[in-house]
């Protein structure tokens, strides 16, 4: 029994003494655009822009922070019609788009108009059912579009 435990010990020793060195090939980290927007039925557009982080770069309050964008310029185009998205402070949005705004960063309203950041918004859009919207952002000599269609509501049957 003993010879057995014996055996047993080297031969485990043997593979876990065995090591060998990987190198991972990790690729260089390119910063992107990233878009969060919303628009609903009878609400204001919003949207917040801000750069990608690298995975490994340090993570505070203050560097996510810094990585909100306010120098896009932001339309929107709904038929014939286009509009300019300004950044806004949240404090300047209706109580409506302050109150969606908490929801998409999923905080508490009151934690929300303490951000300091800003937001692309109009408030003389407001969305209507049956209707497509496109969102144009020009940033960095490059031009981001995105389409969306708000369908009309539609009833429960009883």
């Amino acid at each position: 029994m003993s010879v057995r435990i014996i055996i047993l010990f080297i031969s485990s020793s043997l593979f876990l003494s065995c090591s060998k060195e990987v190198k991972i090939d990790i690729p260089g980290f390119a910063s992107q655009l990233v878009v969060d927007g919303t628009i609903e039925t009878n609400g204001n557009p919003l949207v917040l822009l801000s750069q990608s982080s690298n995975i490994y770069s340090e993570t505070n309050l203050s560097s996510y922070l810094n990585n909100f964008i306010t120098n896009a310029d932001v339309k929107v185009v709904h038929g014939l019609d286009t509009f300019n998205l300004s950044p806004m402070n949240i404090g300047d949005l209706p109580l409506a788009s302050q109150k969606k705004l908490a929801e998409m960063l999923e905080i508490g309203f009151g934690e929300t108009i303490l951000l300091p950041i800003k937001v692309y918004s109009n408030i003389e859009l407001i969305a209507t059912a049956n209707s497509s919207y496109e969102l144009i952002i020009d940033y960095n000599s490059k031009t981001y579009k995105s389409t969306t269609f708000i369908p009309l509501p539609s009833s429960f049957d009883n």
